[in-house]
Formats: structure tokens, C-alpha cells, sequence
């Protein structure tokens, strides 16, 4: 199994509407690494599942990582973090 299998998991589960399998997903990937996209993941699936303090925790978590500096892609706007920052904090992601 890849290491990025439940990462992928949890995104197609979110993109079908599965919240419980998605939220699931997100906290297996997040137990193998914590990284922004599985924070907002498991976010956005929580928001669904009626557990609003969570999801706001977390994407909160979520947008802090996307700005850190020194993450890849963050030097490029365009391409990097602040996109995917400027949505989770507009709460689309």
C-alpha cells in the first residue's frame, strides 16, 4: 500500500460525500504524517459530520501550515500555498 493511500482514500470519500469514511481516512493519514491537506481534509469532513469546533480547530492548523514558510511551493504563489491557504480560510477546501 502506498504511503499515500489513505490520503487518497479520505479525498475520494470527501469528493463523494462519504463524511464518516472521509473523516477516517484523514485521521489515518494524520497518524502516519500531519500534513496542511489532511488537516483541512479531516476539517472539512468533521464540518459535515456536525463537529464545528474541530473543523475550525483544524483548519485552522490547516492554514498555518499552508503559510509556513519553507514549504514547498510556498516561494511561488501561484502554484504553492497561498492558493490552497486562501481557500481553506474562505472555507472551500
Amino acid at each position: 500500500m502506498s504511503p499515500d493511500a489513505p490520503l487518497t482514500t479520505a479525498r475520494e470519500a470527501l469528493e463523494a460525500g462519504d463524511w464518516p469514511r472521509a473523516r477516517d481516512g484523514f485521521e489515518a493519514a494524520l497518524a502516519d504524517e500531519e500534513s496542511p491537506d489532511a488537516l483541512a481534509g479531516l476539517g472539512t469532513a468533521l464540518w459535515w459530520l456536525q463537529e464545528a469546533d474541530r473543523s475550525l480547530e483544524l483548519r485552522e492548523r490547516a492554514y498555518a501550515a499552508y503559510r509556513r514558510p519553507g514549504r514547498p511551493g510556498r516561494h511561488d504563489a501561484r502554484r504553492g500555498a497561498a492558493p490552497r491557504a486562501q481557500a481553506v480560510a474562505q472555507g472551500v477546501a
